[in-house]
């Protein structure tokens, strides 16, 4: 007669507190991994001063001349096809594209100072790249008119990658891990109180 008794359910406490360190573990490993997996890259900025408005020489910095003349001085087509293209280079076109799209400029306010910031998985790279923008952009134009900019800081290799920030990244999932470890354990802790009550 004692095998037909009802079992006891789990103990809701020592339920909540095993989802719960499985799911913490879970996620803030998972976050870990992922921080590390992910690509590093390095910001170089460069910063000039202009003599037009800033706004519209920040359009100007990125614009097709200025890009051009950067990749064909560091022959960027070439490179980048040998890194990224499995050894054909790219087309002036591409490469452009895939310049402008590292490409961050930044007036600074209330003066005619401009940052230009390359983003690069290289840190010498980025600071050569950022260097070569602004001596294009300030060689654009009419070389008899006065220079539309002066270089005031050249940019230099960054020491540390900009992202991934990998203490915040693991911050956030060490935060997220308690968050979702406490709300999953305490849905399991409520749902195995229900049970025991149903069958007392």
């Amino acid at each position: 007669m004692d095998n037909l008794a009802p079992r006891p359910g789990k103990n809701p406490v020592g339920l909540f507190l095993t989802v719960f360190i499985a799911v913490f573990l879970l996620v803030t490993l998972s976050a870990t991994i992922i921080t590390f997996i992910l690509p590093e890259y390095y910001a170089g900025t460069a910063r000039v001063e202009v003599t037009g408005d800033p706004a519209t020489e920040c359009q100007k910095i990125t614009a097709q001349p200025v890009l051009e003349a950067t990749i064909k001085q560091l022959k960027l087509d070439e490179r980048w096809g040998r890194r990224y293209g499995g050894g054909t280079a790219f087309s002036i076109a591409d490469t452009a594209q895939f310049l402008k799209a590292r490409i961050s400029t930044h007036p600074e306010r209330n003066t005619r100072l401009i940052d230009i910031t390359v983003y690069n998985e290289s840190p010498q790279d980025a600071a050569l790249i950022a260097n070569s923008l602004a001596e294009s952009y300030r060689d654009q134009g009419d070389s008899t008119a006065p220079a539309r900019a002066l270089i005031v800081d050249m940019a230099m290799a960054a020491a540390k990658p900009m992202t991934p920030n990998k203490p915040l990244y693991i911050g956030l999932g060490t935060a997220m891990g308690i968050f979702f470890g406490a709300i999953i354990g305490g849905i399991a802790a409520a749902l195995s109180g229900l049970r025991n009550k149903s069958r007392a």
